[in-house]
This record gives C-alpha cells, structure tokens and sequence, in this order.
C-alpha cells in the first residue's frame, strides 16, 4: 500500500483531531474518505507552503491507490503538496459539512429517499425500516442528522448521519405520520426533538448568568415571569443540560422530572457524606 506523508498547519491538525475523535475514525480512514471524496472535483490550490507544522502520514486503500495513481501530475506536482491541498478543501468547511463529505455516499442516498421513499438503515447494529422526512443541522454543535420516523419503534426520532451505518431504498411510498409535528420539528430543531415538549423552572440570578454562557444544548425559552421560566425541552434535554447548574435552578414541572432530579441530588448528597 502506498504511504502518504505530509506537512499540515497546527489548527488544520487540531481540526483534524476533533474529527476523529467526534467521528470515531483513524486518520486513515478519514484520509481516504476525502481522497474517494474529491477525486474529479475541482479543488482550492491555495499553498500553504507547510514546512512548519504537524507531520500527517497514513496508507491508502488499493482502490484509492489506484485511482490516485492516474491522476494527472505536472512538472511541479509533488504528493506532500497534493495532500495538503486536499485537506485543506475539506477542513476550511464547517463541521456539519464536514460530515457530509465524510458520509457522502450515506447523505446523498437519503437526500434522494427524502419525503419520497422509505428506507432501511442499520443503526447502533440494528436495521430499521424509516420514514424519512428532514436532514437538519443541529446549531450549535453542528452535527447533521436525519429526522424520521421509525416503523419498528412506532416513534419519531433523530438518527446521527455519522452514524448511519449503511442505508438501503425500497419501493414503499413515505407515510407522512404527522404533517403538523415536521413542520414544527423542521421550524424549532434540536436533537432531543423538544418542539411540543415543555419544562418549567425556577431560576436565579446566578443561574441566568449561567444560562447565557452554556449554549451548548441550550433550551429554548417560551416565556418568563420573574424568576419561573418555561422552556421548549424534553426530560432527556433537561437532564443534561440542566445537571450543570445544581442550586442555580429547580425544575418545577413535569412532576417526574422534579422527582428525578430530587433522588439525583439525594445520591449526590450521599456521596458527599
């Protein structure tokens, strides 16, 4: 197999490592994911002229050897060069397009299938008949995901594209479940699927600082009377976000959310003890 070896820029590199970590792939698989990528596409010949940075190296696949291999070279061409050009084009992208050159082949098959065709996917090692209705990216950690509708479960729900591990068409026409709930998921997204759900809480000022620097996973605040808030927010979402903040907040409603959190804090106390 062929080795290739070249130079990139440190935030190239750190951009890199939050991929691999966030997509669960070595650098050889991500590699080879970009070349197959952009084989016959135009691409930035910007040269960074990396002589400074992180050294990168990794094998190709046969195929991708071979395809790399008839590639036209000029006078001037050199594969550290090639390289480094290559993922450039793919990290100057944002994340969630990022996840879609990675999951090309995943993301065009449902783009297709989309309000057309039912799918089968395998997902978390189970395959499953769907409903596809949106591909949405989610704001603030930019990851994209297929919101549908699950036969098997009998449920909506938001299916990671990353993690779609392979996606087969059928025949079936799409069964719209429920054209007011897409719309409102389609105009209010968020993973936990918190269009519809409510949570209401008590909250102080400490809390409110708190609120406005925790964006990550952040609810959606529907109203406010003093201190008592009502948040778009599922008791999943909840759970996580609202964990952080300990005194800050209190969950007033729903009544099993309250109840949660209470026999959380008694075990923390336990612990503490």
């Amino acid at each position: 197999m062929k080795k290739v070896r070249f130079t990139i820029p440190l935030w190239m590199k750190e951009r890199l490592n939050e991929d691999m970590e966030d997509f669960n792939l070595q650098l050889g698989g991500i590699g080879n994911k970009i070349l197959s990528y952009y084989i016959g596409k135009m691409i930035d010949e910007t040269d960074l002229k990396a002589n400074k940075g992180e050294t990168i190296q990794f094998n190709l696949t046969k195929k991708n050897e071979d395809i790399y291999e008839s590639i036209e070279k000029g006078s001037d061409y050199t594969d550290a060069s090639y390289f480094r050009k290559l993922f450039y084009n793919y990290l100057n992208n944002s994340k969630d397009v990022r996840e879609q050159i990675l999951y090309s082949d995943i993301f065009e098959r449902v783009k297709q299938s989309l309000n057309k065709r039912k799918i089968y996917i395998k997902y978390n090692g189970k395959t499953r008949l769907i409903n596809p209705y949106l591909l949405k990216v989610a704001n603030y950690s930019k990851r994209v995901y297929l919101f549908g509708y699950c036969e098997k479960n009998g449920e909506f729900r938001n299916y990671r594209l990353s993690k779609i591990e392979y996606i087969e068409s059928t025949d079936y026409d799409i069964t719209i479940k429920d054209s007011e709930y897409i719309a409102g998921v389609d105009r209010s997204f968020d993973p936990f699927l918190s269009y519809g759900k409510r949570v209401k809480i008590k909250i102080d000022k400490e809390g409110e600082k708190l609120f406005e620097q925790v964006i990550f996973n952040r609810p959606k605040v529907l109203s406010k009377d003093g201190d008592i808030w009502e948040l778009e927010c599922t008791n999943k979402l909840a759970k996580v976000y609202f964990s952080q903040f300990l005194t800050k907040v209190e969950v007033l409603e729903p009544l099993e959310l309250r109840e949660w959190f209470k026999e959380e804090l008694k075990k923390t106390l336990e612990l503490y003890r």
